[in-house]
């Protein structure tokens, strides 16, 4: 039986023409999946809110080498199976035909998630992750492909966790309004659930006060914001683990490691105040030094006299990223 023709959702075959640039909003779609038409009918809506015969799309051979590179892209570890991204990689192309074959028959069985434990930074405690096997990560990624710009549609503007082109950044701008009928709010759709609000990290606080609270990464406290504690933490840990006195790499590796966990540390507290950054910079050259004096035969950290050796110029001239002056560059474009 067929349906009449005015009550079908809308269809877009798969070999229409794929997308290029296609709308700006849809920028990250992948475009083995997304055809220009299908964009437009994203944009638009479709009737009823209904799309079929997507299926196809998540086996397509393009669509699942795609998800394929993306997979190895980002790595990872051996799912249960023990197959890693590099065994994986060895027989690709019987891989990728395997699992089309087993999608487009409906045979297709994913394995068991492998179960770790990580440590959570600044804490004693611990979180679960589940690690897929590498075939399942392939399927997912290319489910995902088909099925996330359709979901993506429909999120409310202020949404921003786990949305592509989006990210903590855009929601630290649009922290504190009417908290006390947003909590309401929140907790009356949790408890309706059968949910609780966490005890500890749900509170209501007045910034503009002493004491403040942490938001993704950030303290804010009186209508200033700066890198939280832990967040401070964890740089200092990961530059101390980079430059131990007894580093025996060239200066010129050791700079450039710096500068590698430097400006990813910058690109994210770029908003702090700005009386954060100079107190990390002198810190991170007291680092330097310290190796510095190390190789002059000297003995331990690099205060005293070492500045005067080894000025802060002479840390320009070796490329280091400095943070101050980073900072005064953003501020004076934005």
């Amino acid at each position: 039986m067929t349906r009449p023709t005015d009550q079908r959702p809308a269809a877009v075959p798969f070999p229409a023409k794929q997308a290029g640039q296609g709308p700006t909003r849809w920028w990250w779609t992948e475009p083995a999946v997304w055809t220009e038409r299908m964009l437009t009918a994203l944009q638009r809506g479709v009737k009823g809110g209904v799309w079929y015969s997507l299926i196809d799309k998540v086996y397509a051979p393009r669509n699942l080498a795609a998800a394929w590179a993306r997979v190895q892209a980002n790595a990872g570890a051996a799912g249960c199976d023990g197959q890693s991204i590099a065994a994986f990689a060895a027989q690709a192309e019987w891989h990728l035909r395997q699992l089309h074959e087993q999608l487009r028959t409906g045979s297709y069985r994913p394995q068991p998630v492998r179960r770790v434990w990580i440590d959570k930074p600044g804490s004693t405690e611990q979180r679960p992750l589940g690690i897929p096997a590498v075939r399942d990560r392939v399927v997912q990624t290319a489910l995902r492909q088909v099925l996330e710009p359709i979901y993506e549609a429909g999120f409310a503007e202020q949404s921003y966790g786990f949305r592509p082109g989006r990210g903590c950044l855009d929601a630290l701008r649009r922290v504190e309004a009417e908290a006390e009928r947003a909590l309401a709010d929140v907790r009356r759709l949790v408890e309706g659930r059968g949910l609780t609000l966490h005890p500890t990290k749900t509170r209501l606080v007045d910034a503009s006060q002493a004491g403040g609270f942490d938001f993704l990464g950030y303290h804010f406290e009186r209508g200033y914001r700066w890198p939280r504690a832990k967040s401070l933490d964890k740089l200092k840990d990961k530059i101390r683990e980079l430059t131990p006195r007894t580093h025996g790499h060239a200066l010129e590796q050791i700079v450039g490691r710096l500068n590698a966990t430097l400006r990813g540390w910058f690109h994210y507290f770029k908003y702090s105040h700005r009386t954060t950054f100079p107190r990390l910079d002198k810190w991170v050259r007291l680092r330097v030094r310290s190796i510095l004096r190390r190789r002059a035969g000297g003995h331990g950290c690099g205060r005293g006299r070492a500045h005067q050796r080894w000025p802060n110029a002479y840390f320009g001239t070796l490329g280091l990223f400095d943070l101050t002056t980073a900072q005064g560059v953003f501020c004076q474009s934005h």
